[in-house]
């Protein structure tokens, strides 16, 4: 499904301040809202996940993207939504990013359910769109079948919760 994640370290000023300066890594700790900032007791210093080294022996192609996507799916189940489903986010036919991801509970779902459920469930499709979208750039032809030929999922816009 995806690679094991052992936990997190914190980076030092040291470290932060080389990703930043050296390698233009911007870690966006300018952008914590006030309630997150408190929960973490002021601590801003970013964080590098632990995970299992993976090194890459099944690029994605015809022959193994219905596996990738029964773990996307199987994510997806669980309540993680990647947001970002990208080739090269794959390792192994195994999601390696989740810089971008919800997890439910989220908010904004949250929110979503209450407001606007067509709005929610174009979020919690979102990977499935972009999978096709992600296999149809490649040219990789899939059998798969996705809960978007069920949907009416209308074309992304700015989310209402942006405005």
């Amino acid at each position: 499904m995806a690679t094991r994640c052992h936990g997190y370290l914190f980076l030092t000023t040291e470290d932060m301040n080389f990703l930043e300066r050296q390698e233009g890594v911007d870690l966006c700790t300018n952008v914590i809202d006030k309630n997150l900032r408190r929960a973490l007791g002021g601590n801003l210093r970013a964080r590098a996940i632990v995970k299992d080294l993976e090194i890459d022996n099944l690029r994605l192609q015809k022959k193994n993207i219905d596996r990738a996507w029964r773990n996307v799916s199987l994510l997806n189940s669980l309540g993680v939504y990647t947001q970002d489903i990208r080739t090269e986010n794959f390792m192994n036919c195994r999601v390696i990013d989740f810089g971008s991801s919800w997890t439910e509970p989220h908010a904004i779902l949250d929110k979503a359910d209450e407001i606007d459920t067509d709005e929610a469930s174009v979020q919690r499709l979102s990977d499935c769109v972009l999978f096709d979208e992600m296999a149809e750039q490649e040219g990789i032809e899939t059998t798969k079948k996705t809960p978007t030929s069920q949907h009416n999922l209308r074309p992304r816009k700015k989310a209402w919760w942006l405005d």
